[in-house]
């Protein structure tokens, strides 16, 4: 187990989903507090530059405070793109224009929810298959028709990552802490958000479907006046 602290930035983009950063945040947390030195180091930062950071609001009005402008960036190990509301709309040529530079460096990218729409936008996704928030899946292949939508709650493509964000997201970071800590590491996390293994993606798939049929029983239809 390393006792070198990864510097993560997460980089809100205005309108991120604020589930899918919390879970990453947290699950980030919880392995910090497994280990006796912090292994991982993060900091939060937006479209700005470091002199004003500032706050980013959430999709649910709620805002979170930035410590960081994207220069913060240069020096990450991986960076997580949270995004979800107007995340097809994003255009800022610095955000992308630093996304391709740390790719090519092998940074890990990890996308959020929304995220897939930047990454695609920034060129990291060509020949690449991605997973997005469900509810934006039918825009995403109207834009990118050659960027085929996995039927999965998150992708893997080398050094970039794309989920869809919600739950999915601890399911995700799971992975990424059993690729640095080791499967028994990432399985004592996950006990302390309560899920007593590491789910598969054909597993949460699986689930879904199933809650997917059970809501169209009449057992879930409001009763007839």
């Amino acid at each position: 187990m390393t006792t070198v602290s990864k510097q993560i930035s997460f980089i809100l983009l205005p309108g991120f989903a604020l589930t899918s950063f919390a879970l990453a945040i947290e699950a980030l947390s919880v392995a910090n507090g497994l280990d006796d030195q912090p292994i991982y180091s993060y900091e939060i930062c937006s479209l700005t530059d470091d002199k004003h950071p500032g706050k980013v609001i959430s999709s649910n009005g709620v805002p979170v405070e930035v410590s960081k402008g994207l220069e913060a960036c240069d020096n990450a190990e991986m960076v997580f793109i949270c995004a979800y509301k107007g995340a097809a709309t994003i255009e800022d040529p610095q955000l992308l224009s630093q996304l391709r530079r740390l790719s090519q460096k092998g940074v890990r990218i990890v996308a959020l929810s929304g995220g897939s729409f930047v990454l695609a936008k920034a060129g990291l996704l060509q020949d690449k298959g991605c997973t997005l928030v469900h509810e934006h899946r039918s825009t995403f292949a109207e834009l990118y028709p050659s960027i085929p939508l996995q039927d999965s709650i998150y992708t893997v493509n080398g050094n970039v990552l794309t989920s869809a964000g919600g739950t999915a997201t601890l399911d995700m970071l799971l992975y990424l802490i059993g690729l640095d800590q080791g499967k028994t590491f990432a399985h004592n996390v996950a006990q302390r958000f309560q899920q007593e293994r590491i789910r598969s993606g054909e597993e949460v798939l699986a689930s879904q479907r199933m809650l997917a049929l059970s809501m169209k029983s009449p057992a879930w239809e409001p009763p007839s006046n």
